[in-house]
């Protein structure tokens, strides 16, 4: 016998929107993104589904505590202030993934 625990996709999709913050649990504080982004290491800054076609945790999301595959500018406020005041802290690195094509 295994002692994998297996998910359905539902299970799964739950798991990741609560360790995520999709679940309505938003982040709003500081120390509540520092510590959620030292514990999921990498993270996008807005959902890249086109882009990055694998499930991954987005700034965006978990500051509007909800799955949002075209946030708005406004929408993108709460986290853009947080990520540039980790940055400020040295806390965070943004990175620019995206590939540009000539």
């Amino acid at each position: 016998m295994s002692s994998t625990t297996e998910f359905d996709e539902a299970q799964l999709a739950a798991a990741r929107a609560k360790a995520w913050h999709q679940d309505g649990d938003a982040l709003l504080t500081l120390e509540a993104t520092r510590d959620w982004v030292n514990a999921c290491g990498l993270v996008l800054f807005a959902p890249r589904g086109a882009q990055l076609p694998a499930p991954a945790p987005s700034l965006v999301e978990a500051t509007l505590g909800l799955a949002n595959a075209a946030p708005t500018l406004a929408e993108t406020a709460a986290a853009r202030s947080l990520v540039s005041r980790l940055a400020g802290e040295g806390l965070a690195l943004p990175l620019n993934l995206a590939r540009i094509s000539s």
